[in-house]
């Protein structure tokens, strides 16, 4: 299964997304979870598509709450691909999907702790707290030292023996993003949870280092081997 959220304006791409999914992936059935769009018709767009299924007013936690949604719906898909709707696939993830990795993100990067008393380090220790997973964030370090590795996206594929994992877990339940600030400490999070159980997104992933700068740079041109990533400027 394919998911993602989409918040759709005037110039969304979610039809590309979609076609490019089938491309692909001609079986596969495609779920998009709405995420309080102003339009709310663009079912429209997919009503001759047999294996798309939008689901409306369910998700108010943006990214995160997609998936979570998508997961207590559909509990026994064998993997889950979780993209976003400004995401076009170039080219077959079947290596990936059929291995038997159970976390697998389609790129990574770098990054450091915040200070204890910043909104990014409380937000991410309030989703974490009370679950296994407490604890697991590093020490704050200075500015530029490397601390932990963040699942760029986050765009991911996810076994169903991990996915339930995490859900159990419930830390799914709390990441309730409200912002683009809590969508990017998303990212942060799936690195740290996909680390904790053995599946750490600087050796399990597709595309690399995004802040690589070679890397960094195919991103921006389009010259990436397995995805498209369309900027839209939303927040």
């Amino acid at each position: 299964m394919f998911l993602f959220s989409c918040k759709y304006v005037s110039n969304s791409p979610v039809k590309r997304t979609v076609d490019s999914i089938l491309e692909f992936h001609p079986n596969e059935k495609i779920v998009i979870v709405d995420s309080q769009s102003d339009d709310q018709t663009y079912d429209k767009i997919f009503v001759d598509y047999n294996n798309v299924e939008i689901l409306y007013n369910i998700n108010k936690h943006r990214v995160p709450g997609a998936f979570y949604q998508v997961c207590k719906r559909y509990p026994e898909e064998p993997y889950y691909v979780n993209i976003q709707d400004c995401v076009l696939i170039k080219k077959s993830l079947q290596p990936w999907i059929d291995s038997s990795d159970e976390f697998i993100s389609f790129m990574y990067f770098h990054d450091w702790v915040q200070e204890k008393h910043k909104e990014e380090y409380q937000y991410m220790e309030r989703v974490l707290s009370g679950t296994k997973y407490e604890g697991i964030i590093p020490e704050p370090s200075c500015l530029g030292q490397e601390t932990f590795y963040g699942c760029f996206g986050p765009l991911y594929i996810i076994k169903n023996s991990l996915m339930k994992k995490i859900m159990n877990s419930g830390v799914l339940e709390k990441m309730k993003s409200t912002c683009k600030l809590h969508d990017e400490l998303g990212e942060r999070l799936f690195g740290l949870i996909a680390s904790y159980e053995g599946y750490p997104p600087e050796k399990y992933n597709i595309e690399g280092d995004f802040k690589n700068s070679e890397k960094y740079s195919q991103l921006l041109s389009d010259n990436l081997e397995y995805f498209t990533k369309i900027f839209l400027g939303r927040q």
